[in-house]
């Protein structure tokens, strides 16, 4: 047995509780979060930046959230992103990692990462674990998570 496992099983510090995940979107020009403990890249997704009509918009709104989503391979990446979320969230926890930090990177952090960000946001709190959501290239005027 691991010093760590036995060092909360002494303290009888549960490792089978939700663990809190921080989900975080941002844009790969400001570089990566420092707090990251994982990071997607969500640059393969269309980019709505170049829609006229989508530019002025995040992803948070419902047009820019309906044109990523109707791109098959945002889709199914979401989909194998959850797979591995699945996974690796219950092995941190039994580990007992107290949180985790989960970044979404785009080219300026308002849209795809955004986008990818909340989908997994809703998903992870489905499962049961407690969810912050933060938007970092957002301003201060814009809704959050």
């Amino acid at each position: 047995m691991d010093m760590r496992r036995l060092l909360l099983e002494r303290l009888n510090l549960a490792t089978d509780t939700a663990m809190p995940v921080h989900i975080i979107s941002f844009s790969y020009r400001y570089g990566l979060p420092d707090t990251a403990d994982q990071i997607f890249d969500m640059r393969f997704a269309k980019n709505p930046h170049w829609d006229d009509g989508l530019r002025a918009q995040t992803g948070l709104d419902k047009d820019v959230a309906a044109f990523i989503a109707a791109d098959p391979v945002a889709s199914d990446v979401l989909h194998h992103i959850k797979h591995i979320l699945s996974e690796t969230l219950v092995r941190m926890r039994h580990e007992g990692r107290p949180h985790i930090t989960i970044g979404f990177g785009c080219t300026g952090g308002r849209h795809r990462s955004v986008w990818g960000a909340r989908q997994i946001a809703d998903w992870v709190a489905e499962q049961g674990h407690p969810v912050e959501l933060t938007h970092r290239e957002l301003s201060a005027n814009q809704p959050k998570g």
